[in-house]
């Protein structure tokens, strides 16, 4: 009988790192959110291609965090699962990497709809 261990010292530091860039990618999303409609609004004259630069360099900080982190994660999930024989694991597993796919698709979309 194999029983799941969730209380390690592995598990724990890595519940609070992916807390940590969690909460790191919600507040810088909510920062360039709530400064897109002064970008958009600005005069003719002013140029926005620091912004449109620093925005760029984010998002690609972002998938790369999405592609170093989560994908890896739920690969390990889903082979874990397999291992343990545990259909719930694997599913989990196969979750995470739909919303990470979609979050990293999501990257791509963002600075289309907001027309930069």
């Amino acid at each position: 009988m194999n029983k799941k261990k969730t209380n390690t010292k592995t598990i724990r530091r890595t519940k609070k790192i992916g807390k940590i860039v969690s909460y790191i990618l919600i507040a810088v999303i909510s920062v360039f959110c709530t400064s897109f409609g002064y970008a958009s609004a600005a005069p003719d004259g002013v140029d926005l291609s620091t912004f449109n630069t620093l925005f760029d360099i984010i998002l690609w900080i972002v998938r790369v965090a999405i592609i170093g982190y989560s994908i890896p994660a739920g690969f390990v999930k889903i082979i874990d699962g397999r291992s343990q024989e545990r259909p719930s694991e694997v599913n989990a597993g196969i979750v995470t990497l739909i919303i990470c796919g979609s979050v990293f698709g999501a990257t791509f979309a963002i600075p289309a709809l907001l027309n930069f």
